[in-house]
């Protein structure tokens, strides 16, 4: 029997605003046929320098791989609560996170924030 795992991780969304400490984005863990592609979709259009086509390249990972989370929302009255975010909620958020946190996601959903350096 084959094993089909798959793992999701949590990006910490402290540091985007203030009162965002609890916040997170749940992102798929990639496999790293699927890093690869990212990746490599990633380093032509810097190549190319395509900002179009590197900002196309993360949206489309963003919108495939960020599953839910918990972000602060500003309701109707003007007031600011934490709410749970689901799969259909994520295009309106990675709207407003930005460029800068999509990275970060991509980071995390590679392992590659977990990276680490020995220097002697």
């Amino acid at each position: 029997m084959g094993l089909n795992i798959k793992a999701t991780r949590r990006v910490s969304l402290n540091g985007f605003a203030i009162g965002w400490e609890d916040c997170y984005l749940i992102v798929n863990a990639l496999k790293d046929e699927e890093a690869r592609a990212v990746a490599q979709r990633v380093d032509e259009a810097e190549s190319a320098d395509n900002e179009a086509a590197l900002n196309a390249a993360l949206n489309e990972f963003a919108l495939a791989n960020i599953v839910g989370g918990a972000i602060i929302n500003t309701n109707d009255e003007g007031q600011q609560e934490r709410i749970e975010f689901s799969r259909e909620d994520v295009p309106a958020v990675v709207a407003a996170l930005g460029i800068a946190w999509i990275i970060e996601a991509l980071s995390v959903a590679t392992g590659a924030d977990r990276l680490k350096s020995k220097t002697n």
